[in-house]
């Protein structure tokens, strides 16, 4: 059972955190359940492996988990609560000055190298992966478009599991659009800097950091670079000094420039590539690594009692919705989940590129997005065959690097 569980609280306003992760009294309605299913066989495994500069500890206890979960030990019902992390990074303002071991996954850890069935496989830009954090040089070593190697390292409790149930927040993302079911998949994967979430550089040289390739954002792009290669060489000598840099820079850059980077819009064509080979290897392959004969079986969730929108998935603003939804397909579930923010799923490209994946499939090529069916309780106008809803959905507001591309039109 795998909660979001990114962060204590928002980036911002740290006391809050309704609106960034699962509420705890969603994830006890669903383990209840379960264990009724369960007729006294199994465990249920609550887990999660959150942002790497995270406290696990004050999240659970925030949002009532570890309460929760001490109350069904009580009774002797078998529910563990895992933190998947080998490590929390110590730091401010994106800068690292320690990082501090945690007991990580009792199950360890597998990599998985998707190669030329990976969603990167027709990757056009110049495959300088940027992923959790500055040691891009770590990254390469997941990622090559030279070599054409595409791993993944994670847990093996989340592979070795018959069924797994996602229950993530419904929240709009900077990187990808909306954070949903899919989105809420990094989680698995316990080793953040094998993750690509964008190339670096500009559009001209091949890059998705920045969507233009103007004078401000190539001296930013190459500002970037040098901060991240001397916090890499000289780190705890220099993490003072940049910490001071980059809120000063940081506060003279215009809006636009201090949210749009980093693959923060529209045009990022590398995180959600990473995201659907995540889907994919959680549905198709096993805890030794090896694929699966059949898809793993799967239920999602979602939180939207209150959801995040704008600056998501760290410092989104509240959105009282009051719903919850779900289903088994992480792709559908998206989808709808897309409409009812008010967006269109055809403009997001994590939806389209899962729509293209021909090995380890995570959707049936033979129908569209506009052909789920969706059924309701309670919200009314908004039910029957996706694509013939005109229900304009909750009005989310996207983060500023989607707005104006990523809104439904009827």
């Amino acid at each position: 059972m795998k909660p979001n569980l990114i962060r204590q609280g928002h980036l911002l306003r740290e006391s809050e955190w309704e609106y960034v992760i699962t509420h705890g009294s969603i994830v006890k309605a669903v383990v209840d359940w379960v264990l009724v299913a369960l007729e006294g066989r199994g465990q249920v495994i609550i887990a999660d492996s959150p942002q790497t500069d995270s406290d696990f500890e004050e999240i659970i206890r925030r949002n009532g988990l570890r309460d929760i979960v001490n109350s069904y030990k009580r009774q002797g019902f078998p529910v563990k609560l895992l933190g998947l992390r080998e490590e929390q990074w110590l730091g401010a303002n994106g800068v690292i000055r320690g990082k501090k071991k945690l007991p990580g996954d009792p199950e360890g850890y597998v990599t998985i190298d998707l190669g030329k069935d990976s969603a990167f496989r027709d990757y056009e830009k110049n495959g300088r992966f940027y992923g959790a954090y500055y040691d891009t040089h770590d990254t390469m070593q997941f990622h090559s478009q030279e070599t054409g190697r595409h791993g993944y390292v994670v847990s093996r409790t989340c592979l070795n599991c018959d069924v797994f149930i996602n229950l993530p927040k419904m929240k709009t993302h900077k990187k990808t659009g909306i954070t949903l079911s899919m989105k809420n998949l990094v989680g698995i994967c316990t080793h953040k800097n094998s993750l690509p979430h964008h190339s670096l550089g500009t559009p001209d040289a091949g890059g998705d950091e920045y969507p233009s390739s103007g004078l401000s954002q190539k001296a930013l792009s190459i500002a970037a670079r040098l901060f991240r290669e001397s916090l890499l060489h000289l780190g705890p000598i220099v993490a003072p000094i940049a910490r001071i840099a980059k809120r000063t820079i940081d506060g003279k850059l215009p809006e636009e420039l201090r949210w749009v980077r980093s693959g923060n819009w529209y045009g990022n064509d590398t995180i959600w590539r990473t995201v659907v080979d995540l889907n994919r290897i959680l549905l198709w392959f096993d805890g030794d690594g090896k694929p699966r004969s059949s898809p793993r079986r799967y239920l999602t969730i979602v939180d939207g009692i209150i959801a995040g929108e704008g600056e998501g998935p760290m410092e989104p603003d509240p959105k009282p919705v009051g719903l919850l939804f779900g289903g088994t397909n992480p792709v559908a579930v998206d989808a709808v989940g897309a409409r009812l923010m008010g967006f269109d799923p055809y403009a997001i490209p994590m939806l389209t590129g899962a729509l293209r994946q021909e090995s380890f499939p995570i959707w049936d090529k033979e129908l569209t997005l506009d052909d789920i069916i969706v059924h309701s309780f309670g919200l009314e106008g908004f039910e029957g065959r996706l694509g013939d809803i005109k229900h304009p959905g909750f009005g989310f507001v996207p983060s500023i690097g989607w707005r104006g591309h990523i809104e439904f039109r009827s």
